[in-house]
């Protein structure tokens, strides 16, 4: 959903809009600065107007807007161009429906719009709020805003102003599935007004179905990438699909240009999981991001999964187990085999609160977050070697205000392609996993870094220890309270989601 917080000057509403952004922690675009920086770009034809990208602000991270075409960035100074100049400039050229077209692809899913009321990059489910004053409030407010400059009088200027903005008037909104809401703010109180407009986007949030963006990184992946896209192209829920492409040298990428889905390529070939994810990522528009690697396949109703459950548990880190395969194309048949998260969850019990370390058990083969959260706090690119780049982003969204829940969800599941592994690859392997657990470890703490000495032994092929004896030593012996409370948990319905089991009650001690 996007909120577009409009209104003549002098009502506040780029304050208005800065703070509903940091509250609801989604991005905000100042709609005026894309136009002007659009306008003055001096673009030559729709082939670049399709290279347009635009990084909104995160204004709870203090990071500000960009807009690109390519590698270029563009600026503009503000003074230079108004924004009723520049979308005036922009509409009498004569490929402007592709420009605002790819200005409002450009846009994230979801985030606070600011300035000027523009139909054409508005879509249907869309929210305008419209912030409104007396003519002597807002002159009142223009004077004793220094960084405002005008000639005249300010009531002279907000009548001119005000002429301007009475288009939205005449926009037929509803014939374009846009919803208003009219906010007055006379005797303004920023806080007061910042919480209206708040909970207008919290119950719009709530009342409309969540998008969904994909991110697959693939490097040499065409023989598998190709028919996992394929398939969520054709996905009733269509998700935006971003892949990507870390220096393929089979045509991965060229062959994906040719469906609809989004392909970036990392800054540098060869740069590794984190920062292809990272550059996929920065594209990603969804309220839901779902991780998948290049090698796996959903099984049917993967996705309308996903979003269901997500809509039952808002915020929540959703963690889906895998079924290994040598064939993807031809899978085993019959029930699934339990992965080792499993088997270790059916010993402990599927509510993740009660784990010490339920991020060790999240793996971007099948892994979903809210989307507002992965573009905050995006992945390591230290991190560069095989393995725990996606247990460090696991555990930094645990601790993230408002995002600390994890959900193991069993009926989600992918087929993912098991590779056979070498003596040599796995030595390659060990070296880098334990490479990247001292940065854990030097990070998160001692807590975190006794877990990873223990599950180090997993991964080393001199030592070959079992996953869940590994865990033993991470967590305990499984408690009997769990076996109680949670029989067969994985076949329940409640436990599955795991939040609303009741709470387990321990034994005390003798």
């Amino acid at each position: 959903m996007r909120l577009h917080i409009v209104g003549p000057a002098g009502v506040g509403k780029s304050a208005v809009a800065w703070q509903t952004a940091q509250t609801l922690r989604i991005p905000m675009i100042s709609i005026g600065g894309v136009l002007r920086a659009v306008a003055g770009s001096g673009l030559h034809g729709p082939d670049e107007a399709s290279r347009l990208h635009i990084t909104p602000a995160f204004p709870h991270e203090h990071r500000p807007q960009r807009v690109h075409i390519g590698d270029q960035e563009l600026t503009l100074d503000e003074t230079n161009l108004c924004a009723e100049a520049a979308a005036a400039t922009l509409g009498r050229r004569p490929w402007a429906d592709v420009v605002f077209q790819r200005i409002a692809t450009a846009l994230p899913g979801n985030a606070v719009c600011e300035g000027r009321p523009c139909p054409r990059l508005m879509r249907p489910g869309d929210h305008v709020v419209r912030l409104t004053a007396s003519s002597e409030e807002r002159s009142r407010r223009l004077q004793q805003d220094k960084h405002r400059s005008f000639s005249g009088t300010p009531g002279a200027w907000l009548a001119v102003r005000d002429d301007r903005d009475a288009e939205l008037d005449a926009i037929a909104l509803h014939d374009l599935g846009v919803h208003y809401h009219h906010v007055q703010t006379d005797g303004w109180n920023r806080p007061r007004t910042v919480a209206v407009v708040v909970d207008l986007a919290r119950n719009a949030i709530a009342a409309r179905k969540p998008s969904v963006s994909v991110v697959i990184p693939a490097r040499d992946s065409a023989p598998t990438v190709i028919p996992l896209v394929q398939y969520l192209v054709r996905c009733p829920d269509r998700p935006q699909i971003v892949v990507a492409d870390d220096g393929s040298s089979d045509g991965t990428a060229e062959v994906l240009r040719r469906l609809p889905v989004t392909v970036v390529s990392t800054a540098e070939p060869h740069t590794g999981r984190s920062a292809a994810r990272n550059a996929a990522l920065a594209r990603t528009t969804g309220d839901i991001v779902v991780f998948l690697d290049a090698d796996v396949r959903p099984r049917p109703g993967f996705l309308s999964r996903a979003i269901r459950v997500h809509e039952q548990y808002p915020g929540a880190m959703v963690i889906g187990p895998r079924d290994h395969t040598t064939d993807l194309d031809d899978p085993p048949t019959g029930p699934p085999r339990l992965d080792s998260r499993e088997a270790l969850l059916d010993r402990y019990g599927y509510d993740l609160r009660l784990l010490r370390h339920p991020w060790l058990l999240a793996y971007t083969c099948n892994l979903s977050v809210p989307g507002a959260a992965a573009r905050e706090l995006r992945f390591d690119e230290s991190l560069r070697g095989w393995g725990l780049e996606d247990a460090d982003f696991a555990l930094r969204l645990s601790r993230a205000g408002g995002y600390g829940i994890a959900v193991f969800d069993s009926d989600r599941r992918v087929w993912h392609r098991k590779h056979a592994a070498t003596t040599r690859t796995e030595q390659r392997r060990y070296a880098e996993w334990s490479a990247n657990a001292q940065v854990l470890a030097r990070r998160h703490g001692t807590q975190v870094a006794a877990a990873l000495g223990e599950l180090a032994a997993v991964f080393d092929p001199r030592r070959r220890t079992g996953y869940l004896d590994a865990y033993r030593g991470i967590e305990g012996a499984p408690p009997d309270a769990h076996r109680r409370f949670l029989p067969r948990a994985r076949l329940a319905e409640a436990a599955r989601l795991n939040m609303d089991q009741p709470e387990p009650v321990f034994p005390e001690a003798a």
